[in-house]
Parts: structure tokens; sequence; C-alpha cells
């Protein structure tokens, strides 16, 4: 699996997470019973994809004060549930993942939205993590 589909894998638990339905486990298994059959996930994948989960829930405070802060006029409750994850995501690596490079995080956002987000969720994403970025 290459980093791109693990990304997006990790999108997808951040994203049903948001529902507060199952347990950390539970999506666990759902998403990867998901997965494409025949789709090689190698232990790198999941090592990854558990890192990201497990620092972006331990840390969702702060992460979402980021977002708070830099997405004028936006309330996180009121925020699309896609946009938000994949914000959450982003600021999960740039925050807590140093050896991925802020602008990977940034683009692997954008691109991602344009997958599974409304029209403007790739310009209010890159306009988050731009602002976040430049107020550093």
């Amino acid at each position: 699996m290459a980093r791109r589909k693990a990304r997006e894998t990790a999108f997808k638990l951040l994203y049903e997470d948001t529902f507060g339905v199952n347990t950390a486990k539970e999506l666990f298994i759902n998403l990867f019973d998901e997965l494409s059959v025949g789709e090689e996930i190698n232990q790198s994948d999941i090592d990854y994809i558990d890192q990201v989960f497990k620092l972006a829930k331990e840390n969702i405070v702060e992460i979402d004060k980021v977002i708070s802060t830099y997405a004028k006029g936006w309330v996180i409750s009121r925020m699309p549930r896609v946009d938000l994850s994949l914000m959450r995501l982003a600021l999960t690596e740039m925050l807590y993942m140093p050896d991925i490079p802020t602008a990977v995080s940034i683009n692997e956002a954008v691109e991602l939205s344009k997958l599974y987000s409304a029209d403007d969720g790739p310009a209010f994403i890159n306009g988050v993590l731009g602002a976040y970025v430049r107020g550093l």
C-alpha cells in the first residue's frame, strides 16, 4: 500500500470516529475489512495508520484549537466532518510527526479533499492549513 492510500485509510478512520458510534478497535476492524481484496497492507502502513489515529485522538483538543484559531468565522461543530477530519489528519502529521514534510501533509489533505469534500473543501482546507503555517 502506498503512503497516499495509508493516509486515505487514516482519514477514513478519523472521519468515522467523528460519529462516536464505534470503539477504536471496531473502527479498525471495519475499515480493514473494507480494504480491496488483494490490496496489500504491510506493517509499515498499519503502524502509520495506528500512529496517526492515536496521536490525533490523544491531541484532539490542541489540534482543534489550531483549527479554530485559523478557520476564521467557523466553529468546529459546524464544519463539514470530511474537512475537519482531513485537517485533523494534516495537523497531526505537522505537529507530531516531524519526519513528514509540512508541504506534503497540506498537499495530501487538499488532494484527498478533492475526492471526498464539497467543491469548496480544498480551498477551505488549504486556507486554514496555510494560515497556520504562516502564523508559525
